[in-house]
């Protein structure tokens, strides 16, 4: 009984672990330089798009406002990538002929890309499909542990206190990891 009630905690303790090395991340986190209004716009161009109606004159305004714009764009696109298997695992109730491993290696590098992103101040627009990847193969492993006879509670509760750890030192700043020991990570 006691390892049943093991295996149901190992993933809210990942989650909670994970969620943990991002609130550290984020007060680590110094603020932008340019504000940006409605996400997409400088404070400057937007003063010139939308009260003096010149689009196209400033083509560094225009720059920034398109790259933005195929950002967020791009994080759109991210938020329904995995969905589509998710709900056919969901539907089956089966991870049959799906390979835990490129899901437990992508875990790793949307952990690591993530981390680096938040720590090298990079703007959100840049990485966040990083960050919503990084949630749907959450789910994703969390449905092969749940669906998987193969896998045991030793290989659970290693990659969740490993994957955790790895993601509290990376995403806590430069209080384990320096500036300089990004370099060598």
């Amino acid at each position: 009984m006691t390892t049943l009630t093991f295996n149901k905690a190992l993933p809210f303790l990942f989650v909670a672990l994970s969620v943990l090395g991002l609130v550290a991340a984020q007060q680590s986190k110094t603020a932008s330089t340019k504000e940006f209004k409605w996400f997409f716009f400088r404070e400057d161009c937007f003063d010139l798009y939308f009260n003096k109606f010149d689009f196209f004159s400033n083509k560094e305004c225009l720059k920034v406002t398109i790259s933005k714009g195929i950002g967020f764009g791009i994080i759109a696109g991210s938020a329904i990538l995995k969905v589509p298997q998710i709900i056919k695992i969901l539907n089956a109730k089966s991870v049959e002929g799906i390979s835990k491993y490129l899901f437990y290696t992508e875990l790793v590098m949307l952990i690591h890309s993530s981390a680096y992103s938040i720590q090298a101040n990079i703007p959100f627009s840049v990485y966040g499909e990083s960050l919503i990847i990084l949630v749907q193969n959450t789910i994703i492993i969390l449905l092969f542990w749940t669906f998987s006879k193969e896998i045991g509670a030793a290989e659970k509760a290693g990659l969740a206190i490993g994957l955790s750890a790895y993601s509290f030192v990376l995403f806590s700043g430069d209080r384990f990891l320096s500036k300089d020991g990004w370099d060598n990570v």
